[in-house]
Formats: structure tokens, C-alpha cells, sequence
């Protein structure tokens, strides 16, 4: 059952629910773009370019290369802009699903023990209010967890190297921005504790993103404990909207959010690919930049290996394209493990708010009007005569997005080929260009509407 409303402090999702989207959206981008640019910038960290006895092994046949923040996507990219936007998105989302939960009250789709209607917005009030267990893990997931993620790779990877002015098992990819006090001859000057400190704020930003992230996670999953049902916190019995013409009877109301969500979830793949293609650039050899990376390996496929098909048939020709875009980097290393399984999570995370969470829900709500239509003293629920009601419970569907956009195959689809591409990262660049014209779209249909 659903305790009494809290007359004292307000939640944490209370809290965060009041605040206005776009305002976190510019703290953010004034914490994350505007203090760590112009923090690069005063200690001339933006660009920093690495000599090659920096850049390669010794002995081997390299030039110089780019290693400064600006020139760093999974840093400059995505703490500027990428983050902000996908914290935007969440918090709409949170605010969308509020709305939603609200709406199943408002339309008397909650009902008692008797089929009476529930006027109170139970399962958005025990949402906003929480548990002890949603707490405890508010502090391990979001708090500690991500927190342990950052600060030590910190100290071990940039503290104490720079402390002590020289890392002798360091290998090329090793050195950047964040190494800048040690590496010689490039003719400016940092001072390592300067050079720590910024290092601290980035990797501190690094941790309030992640956190954000499995906060907002939390934050969804939960929404199974809160939906009416015999076995959560609202004790209620979920019947559809009979008077909706829409056949998801009342559960369109999700759709708005859960295609925010989408969203979230394409911005997280672009940050996770960001980080992947800077780490492959860091690891590469004869590149003097990322972009320098991007142009001659990512998308140098015209003038490299079109002219070795050149004279080739049309079987070879479709084989060594397959074989240029889906050439995965061997000796991967943890951040590109790490990339991989945080986009996994978010996209089963999302699948599992979308099929098991909202869609559970609106079986179960079918399922509840069907077994009380079919008892001896069904009445009308919804104003509309028995046959009508009953016709219109049949008729309902439980998938909670529009279906001939978001049909589960495709979205399965999708997510699959996200996953993929950050292994074989050729072929994902050209998914990413495809994730930013569809965000851009939904973006001009959203400021239309």
C-alpha cells in the first residue's frame, strides 16, 4: 500500500523533477564546455601537440600528433555538448513519465477493490517518494560506484605520474592532455599540479555523468514497483482508458517519454563511439590527428580501397568492401570494454522499461477488464454501454510505442547494430551519421509541434 504523503523534505526525484530542463541543460554545458574549454585553454592544454618520440615506440616511423583536449571527442564533444543533451533528454523523460502515472489517475483508469475509481495519483506520489532499497541504491550506483570508476584511473593514470615527472611504463597511447606537464620539447610549459587539477575536474565530470545516468536508470526500472498491481507498492487494480479512441487505450501517454528515452539512448551511442574511435586514434600510428583519423582510415574508403577494387569483379568488390567496413581493431583495451557494456546496459535497460515495465502494465490492465467484463455483475466503467466496453478491451494492443515506427524487431534491430558498430567502428562512424540526422529530425518535429 502507498504511505501517506511525505509533509516534510521533498525527494531527491521530487527535487529534480521541479527543476527546469533547459536550465540543467546550460549548467551543464557551462560546467562541462565553457569551465573545461576555457580551463584547456588557460594552461594551453587545448592543443597540445605530442613529438613522435611520444607518439610511437621507440624505433619506430612516426611524425607528431594532436593529443590536446579540444582535439579529444570522448572529452571535449561530449562533455560540451553530448552530455548535457542526453541529461536534457532523461529529465524529460522523468518528467514525462510523471506526467503519465498522473494521467492514469486523472482518467480513472486505477480503480479499488470494487471498481471505484482512484482520484488520488497514488502511483506517481509512491514513485516520487521511493523506497529504502531505491535509496541504498541511489548511494551504491550512482554515488559510490561511478565515483570509484573515475577517481582512482585519476590517481593511478594521471596523479601519480605527473607527481613524479616522468612514467617510465607508459606506452604512446598513454600520453595526452592529461600527461601534458611531462611530455618534453613541445615548447610550452605546465605546471604538474595545475595540470592534476584539471585533470581532477574532468574526471570529476566523468562521474556526475555516469551517475546521472544510472540515477535516471533507477529511476525507470522502479517504475514497475509503482504501476498498480497485486504485488507492488500501489495495491490498486490498472484498467485501460475505454474512452480513448487511441487502441493503446490511455498507455499513448508513455509514448512521448519512452521515445525521449530513445533518444537519451541514441545520445549515449554517440558519446560511447566518441570514446571508442579517440581510443583507436591513440593507439594508432601515423596520424597527426583525430580528425587526420577519421578522414584517411574511418572514411578513407574512396581513395584507398576504391582504387585497389578498382579492376576487381563484382563479388571481390563486395568482399573487400564487407572486409574494409567491418575490420575490428585488435588488443582492445578496458575503456573499450567499458563503452561497450555501458551502451548494452542502457539499450537492455530500455527494453526492459519498454516491454516488461509499460507494456506489462498495459497487459495486465487488458487482462483486468477482460476478467471483469466477463463476471456476472460487470457494469459499465467508463460511461459506454457493456458491449462497447468489452469490444473496445478486446480491441486494445499493449505496445506502448507507435508500432510502425518502434516495432520491436526494428528497435531490437537497431540497439543490435549500435552495440556492433562500436567493435567494428568503421562501419560505426556511418551509423553515427545516421543517429544525428535522426536526432535532428525528432528535434524539428518536436520545436514544429
Amino acid at each position: 500500500m502507498v504511505a501517506s504523503p511525505n509533509s516534510g523534505k521533498r525527494s531527491l526525484l521530487t527535487r529534480i523533477l521541479s527543476w527546469p530542463s533547459a536550465q540543467l541543460f546550460l549548467v551543464c554545458f557551462l560546467i562541462g564546455g565553457v569551465t573545461l574549454c576555457l580551463g584547456s585553454a588557460a594552461l594551453s592544454v587545448y592543443n597540445w601537440e605530442a613529438p613522435a618520440s611520444y607518439s610511437c615506440k621507440t624505433g619506430a616511423n612516426c611524425e607528431s600528433r594532436e593529443v590536446g583536449y579540444l582535439w579529444a571527442p570522448n572529452w571535449s564533444l561530449t562533455y560540451a555538448i553530448l552530455g548535457p543533451l542526453a541529461l536534457f533528454l532523461m529529465l524529460e523523460t522523468l518528467k514525462g513519465i510523471r506526467g503519465a502515472l498522473d494521467y492514469l489517475s486523472k482518467t480513472e483508469m486505477i480503480r479499488n477493490d470494487h471498481m471505484e475509481p482512484v482520484s488520488d495519483c497514488v502511483s506517481s506520489r509512491a514513485w516520487e517518494k521511493g523506497t529504502r532499497a531505491r535509496r541504498w541504491f541511489l548511494v551504491v550506483c550512482a554515488g559510490l560506484v561511478p565515483a570509484l570508476l573515475a577517481y582512482p584511473e585519476w590517481y593511478s593514470h594521471n596523479l601519480t605520474r605527473l607527481m613524479a615527472g616522468v612514467c617510465n611504463d607508459c606506452e604512446p597511447s598513454d600520453y595526452d592532455w592529461g600527461l601534458a606537464a611531462i611530455i618534453k620539447g613541445t615548447g610550452k610549459v605546465v605546471s604538474w599540479r595545475a595540470n592534476s587539477a584539471f585533470d581532477f575536474v574532468a574526471f570529476t565530470c566523468e562521474a556526475l555523468l555516469i551517475g546521472a545516468t544510472v540515477a535516471c536508470f533507477i529511476y525507470l526500472l522502479h517504475l514497475d514497483q509503482v504501476l498498480p498491481g497485486p504485488e507492488g507498492l500501489v495495491d490498486k487494480c490498472l484498467v485501460p482508458n475505454l474512452r480513448s479512441s487511441d487502441p493503446r487505450r490511455g498507455f499513448q501517454k508513455f509514448e512521448q517519454p519512452l521515445q525521449l528515452m530513445l533518444n537519451a539512448c541514441l545520445t549515449f551511442f554517440l558519446i560511447c563511439y566518441s570514446i571508442r574511435i579517440n581510443r583507436l586514434y591513440m593507439r594508432s600510428v601515423g596520424y597527426t590527428s583525430v580528425v587526420d583519423f577519421v578522414q584517411r582510415d574511418v572514411t578513407g574508403l574512396v581513395k584507398t580501397k576504391g582504387v585497389e577494387l578498382q579492376g576487381s569483379g563484382l563479388g571481390s568488390k563486395a568482399f573487400g568492401l564487407f572486409s574494409f567496413l567491418f575490420a575490428a581493431q585488435s588488443d582492445p583495451r578496458y575503456q573499450d570494454f567499458l563503452a561497450g557494456i555501458a551502451l548494452m546496459l542502457i539499450a537492455i535497460f530500455s527494453l526492459v522499461v519498454i516491454i516488461l515495465t509499460i507494456r506489462g502494465a498495459a497487459q495486465r490492465a487488458k487482462e483486468n477488464a477482460e476478467a471483469y467484463y466477463e463476471g456476472e455483475n460487470s457494469q459499465s466503467l467508463f460511461g459506454l454501454s457493456i458491449e462497447e466496453e468489452r469490444k473496445r478491451t478486446r480491441k486494445m494492443t499493449t505496445w506502448p510505442l507507435e508500432w510502425r515506427y518502434f516495432h520491436l524487431n526494428a528497435l531490437l534491430a537497431i540497439m543490435g547494430m549500435a552495440i556492433v558498430s562500436l567493435w567494428y567502428y568503421r562501419i560505426g562512424f556511418y551509423i553515427v551519421l545516421v543517429v544525428i540526422v535522426t536526432l535532428l529530425a525528432r528535434f524539428k518535429k518536436a520545436v514544429g509541434t
